[in-house]
């Protein structure tokens, strides 16, 4: 998120990751309806959005959000169900939120109007009653600060005893529940005392003697407590002491002694503790022995000192370490900064070894480690859980359903995998092309998958998961498949390649990724017109990723994207080819190899690697220079997914760690190379694009 320096921008911002919330709560309550923590989240997110836009006077927004607040206030009340027609409503609500956001108080009049009807057919569905906007002491606070500065009440800890009268399961009172909703205020520790039950002889099976002490840990106040027990009072008593209500500034974790837990609560006389005291042993164990007091009591005041401890110390590591936003732009620029430091120590320890200053030297290698663990840190710091992503496409997929009348199920997996923030924004609008190809092209209507045999619900899946230094997105449809040689006919009717080309599979499957090619029939508002599948190829490998096909006819078609952890800094070796560097990314790297010391065959360019028949090919005839001399060269074994290939260079130099610049134009469309590198003394050098490289590579062996 970023922050502005105007509050109002500041409050749209947090605004819509809250809205953003509030349709992740919407389309969980669509799946599962008796979602009570859905229920819950759209509230919150309404009520936020409500409260905070009352200081900049955006009236019409204020306005709608507390009649879409007062519907699901009914709905968590238990007063009105979750229905299909208020999901439905409260997405459209959303979106007008939305727009009210980006217009403020200048709307339209058509969109004011929009808002009217909205509101309508919401309190329709929700069965409440127009209402207006409360004011007072409640509204007027939480306006007083902006969004996301909201103050919330500190905790505090009560200890509230509830001794309820003898006659109150006569009232047809559980006690129990009137607890358990206690307990839902905050974290508590109950403690139950039996000392008030009579012998058997005398006891009433219909009296209630029990009682009790609850410590309870809330950020509501003394009067919602004491609501609780609001209809028992006449006939109970309840006690609320607020014992706890420490800061982060008090460094002091301890709690009050024993004897003075008992004297406060009531449990003992202060005469008797004072008697109690003068002897050696433990004090529980002399009140105990001497009758003052029961085990239970003192059991249960040593549980509330353990207690209040916790608490304490939790409330020390909460405050002491709770986080504080900063803006995206702030954290580029450390990154960048991070890059370049890399740079620049890699040109300190050149110079050193130039001169061969052994202190110089030792300095560096200290200096090498610290810029590891910065640049980690830093790049950590940039990371956001593809959740994020994710969770905005359940809207996509449920409208795109509707409007092509089919019956989708989106499945999501991995959704904690993490990403680099611009990766992650970059990443939008490719899986956008895919999933909506895979709902329009690969998922049959029901009507068809019935005939077929399948479930009248389709499937996409989207999951994502670590590969070394990669993270795989995948995006899978259990539809009808590609059908692999209609794909490669319409590319040859388009001219895209000659009629009689000799494709595999996998070479017809990447034609869909070429420009204007479509094998819809007709244009649709989805897709059809031939554009898209290329451009998500264009930026995907923008990003230092590819993207690879595979489908089945019948069974469906998964896409996967293998995408760099983060773009900032890349750890590689250094390769020499024809006088010139080049840097591969060591997590594609298996082992490096001299290739004097290897049974070959020259003229299938394979060796015998560990017992695998391994393919290799000349990285020197594929940039266009002579061939190598293979008594001199050395083999890079590289690895991308199931595939294995060597790539032959001239000689092999040590790790390096540096910033990927991106290609000018001129160069970005050179086969074979991802990026640039400067080297420590100033020398250019090249980043190998590894994953086309092995294809490539597979390829011409097979030829």
């Amino acid at each position: 998120m970023k922050v502005h320096d105007d509050p109002l921008e500041t409050f749209r911002e947090e605004a819509r990751e809250l809205l953003a919330e509030l349709e992740r709560a919407l389309m969980q309550l669509e799946d599962d309806p008796a979602d009570t923590d859905s229920v819950d989240s759209a509230f919150r997110s309404l009520h936020t959005i409500k409260g905070s836009g009352n200081m900049f006077d955006l009236d019409q927004l204020v306005s709608f959000a507390h009649t879409v607040e007062s519907v699901f206030a009914r709905v968590r009340d238990g007063e009105a169900p979750v229905s299909p027609e208020l999901v439905e409503l409260g997405l459209q609500a959303k979106d007008h939120i939305g727009a009210l956001l980006a217009t403020g108080d200048a709307a339209a009049e058509g969109l004011l109007e929009e808002g009217a009807e909205l509101e309508r057919r919401l309190l329709a569905a929700g069965g409440a009653a127009a209402t207006e906007p409360a004011e007072g002491p409640a509204t007027t606070a939480a306006a007083a600060t902006p969004a996301g500065l909201v103050a919330e009440a500190e905790e505090r800890t009560y200890r509230v005893t509830f001794v309820p009268g003898e006659d109150l399961y006569r009232t047809g009172t559980n006690p129990l529940l009137l607890i358990k909703e206690l307990a839902e205020l905050g974290s508590a520790l109950v403690m139950g005392f039996t000392d008030r039950v009579p012998s058997l002889g005398s006891m009433d099976p219909e009296a209630c003697y029990i009682s009790w002490d609850i410590v309870l840990t809330s950020r509501a106040g003394e009067n919602a407590i004491r609501d609780v027990f609001i209809f028992v009072e006449g006939n109970s008593e309840v006690r609320v002491q607020l014992i706890d209500e420490g800061s982060v500034l008090d460094t002091d974790i301890s709690y009050k002694r024993l004897g003075e837990i008992l004297v406060e609560r009531g449990d003992i006389a202060p005469g008797d503790l004072e008697q109690a005291m003068g002897s050696r042993d433990y004090l529980g164990e002399t009140l105990v022995q001497r009758g003052y007091i029961t085990p239970e009591r003192v059991e249960s005041a040593l549980q509330e000192q353990q207690y209040v401890r916790r608490m304490r110390e939790q409330r020390q590591v909460t405050e002491t370490t709770s986080s504080i936003k900063v803006s995206t732009e702030k954290l580029d620029s450390l990154v960048n900064l991070v890059g370049e430091f890399v740079s620049m120590h890699a040109n300190l320890t050149h110079r050193a070894e130039s001169r061969e200053d052994r202190e110089f030297i030792a300095m560096g290698e200290q200096m090498e480690a610290l810029v590891r663990d910065l640049r980690d840190l830093s790049i950590d710091m940039h990371m956001v859980p593809v959740d994020i992503l994710f969770s905005g496409f359940r809207r996509l997929v449920r409208d795109l359903a509707q409007d092509l009348g089919k019956e989708v199920a989106l499945q999501i997996e991995g959704s904690e995998t993490e990403l680099d923030k611009n990766v992650i924004d970059s990443l939008k609008d490719p899986l956008l092309h895919i999933i909506r190809n895979s709902i329009d092209h690969g998922l049959e209507t029901p009507e068809e998958r019935r005939a077929a045999g399948k479930d009248s619900r389709g499937t996409v899946r989207l999951a994502a998961y670590y590969a070394g230094t990669n993270v795989v997105i995948e995006v899978a449809d259990d539809g009808k498949g590609i059908d692999a040689e209609k794909v490669r006919a319409k590319a040859a009717e388009r001219g895209i390649i000659a009629a009689d080309a000799d494709l595999s599979e996998e070479q017809m499957l990447d034609l869909i990724f070429s420009p204007g090619f479509s094998t819809a029939a007709a244009a649709t508002n989805v897709s059809g017109r031939g554009v898209g599948m290329d451009v998500v190829k264009q930026n995907i490998e923008k990003l230092g990723g590819t993207v690879r096909v595979e489908s089945r006819p019948a069974k469906g078609t998964r896409m996967s994207l293998r995408i760099p952890l983060t773009l900032a800094i890349v750890e590689g070796l250094l390769a020499r080819i024809a006088g010139g560097y080049y840097l591969i990314n060591i997590a594609y790297i298996v082992e490096c190899i001299d290739m004097q010391a290897m049974k070959r065959n020259a003229d299938q360019r394979i060796i015998d690697f560990r017992g695998e028949i391994l393919p290799y090919f000349d990285l020197r005839r594929f940039f266009g220079f002579a061939p190598a001399d293979l008594e001199q060269s050395q083999l890079v074994v590289v690895s991308n997914d199931d595939r294995k290939i060597g790539l032959l260079v001239d000689s092999i130099h040590d790790n390096y760690q540096t910033v990927i610049k991106s290609l000018s134009k001129v160069f970005e469309r050179v086969e074979g190379i991802s990026g640039a590198v400067t080297l420590g003394d100033g020398t250019p050098a090249l980043m190998l694009d590894v994953d086309r490289l092995v294809r490539v590579g597979a390829e011409e062996v097979k030829e």
